[in-house]
């Protein structure tokens, strides 16, 4: 028995290929799943927190290009995958020159979303600074509790509306308890965190303001159904340093760096499938149409 190699290696190219879209179409829905998910997180950085948004803005585009890019790699995969199937040389072609210029496309869209992605960094971590030594004071006060209570420890479902205030002269510091039981916990269907931090840089920067640290940084006693466990529960939080030691602009950050590096991660992924899967659609299409050259030398005689 005679095995034809050229045939054989053809076929095994086809298979490689076939292979390589299936590995493309996972890439594409992930890269669509994560920029989906990126986008509906960075609406926590919209005008109402009073944080510039331009950044956020430029962020969310970023991601709708991303998902733009990633149904169209799913048509091109779909192209190329009818191209090998049927051995169609012109569709092969089509397919590499798609996605030669996707591939382009999802250069300029990676340098666009790094930018920007930078930009909110910077952008949030001047807008946290500010927010936490803002001095405020009445109604602003509580809509400025409200905005930490929910970054430090809301659980997402709920948003914390802050009940009547009981200050209290804790060894010359202010220590401000809620009175009334969470029945102030409303759910709008949006969150704001939790990012389970406290204050800017740490606990401490709410000695330096001369408070307590907050109810929020120590979770079960925030969280306590009750004002009599929560009160119990906040002063054994103190008392054994079990609230969050980490800052909220740390957090903040990480989590912007978190989804910046799962999008250019998926993003380099696809650009190696891509290349590869170029260059084998190309190997393969010239193969096919030396086959069918060869075949025509050979019944013109």
């Amino acid at each position: 028995m005679v095995i034809d190699m050229p045939e054989c290696v053809r076929g095994c190219a086809k298979g490689l290929l076939l292979c390589l879209n299936g590995v493309s179409v996972v890439i594409s829905f992930s890269v669509i799943g994560i920029a989906a998910v990126d986008a509906r997180l960075l609406s926590q950085y919209g005008p109402d927190t009073g944080m510039r948004s331009s950044e956020a803005e430029g962020s969310f585009v970023g991601d709708m290009l991303l998902m733009a890019a990633g149904v169209l790699f799913l048509v091109i995969t779909g192209c190329g995958c009818v191209g090998v199937l049927r051995e169609n040389v012109k569709m092969l072609y089509l397919y590499v020159g798609f996605l030669m210029t996707l591939i382009v496309l999802e250069f300029l869209v990676g340098i666009f979303v790094v930018v920007q992605r930078y930009g909110l960094q910077f952008a949030v971590t001047d807008w946290i600074r500010d927010d936490f030594y803002k001095n405020v004071t009445g109604y602003e006060l509580l809509e400025h509790q409200m905005l930490w209570d929910n970054l430090q420890t809301t659980p997402p479902e709920y948003r914390w509306s802050p009940p009547p205030m009981d200050t209290r002269d804790s060894g010359g510091m202010t220590s401000v308890l809620p009175l009334s039981n969470n029945s102030n916990r409303i759910s709008d269907g949006r969150r704001s965190g939790p990012y389970e931090c406290c204050g800017l840089n740490g606990p401490d920067d709410y000695l330096a303001l001369g408070h307590n640290v907050s109810l929020s940084c120590c979770a079960h006693a925030y969280t306590a159904r009750n004002e009599r466990a929560r009160e119990l529960l906040y002063r054994s939080c103190i008392k054994l340093e079990g609230y969050y030691k980490r800052g909220c602009e740390e957090e903040m950050l990480i989590s912007v760096q978190e989804a910046n590096d799962c999008l250019l991660g998926a993003a380099v992924f696809a650009f190696w499938i891509e290349t590869a899967s170029m260059l084998l659609a190309m190997w393969t299409a010239n193969s096919i149409k030396n086959q069918v050259k060869i075949y025509k030398e050979i019944t013109r005689y």
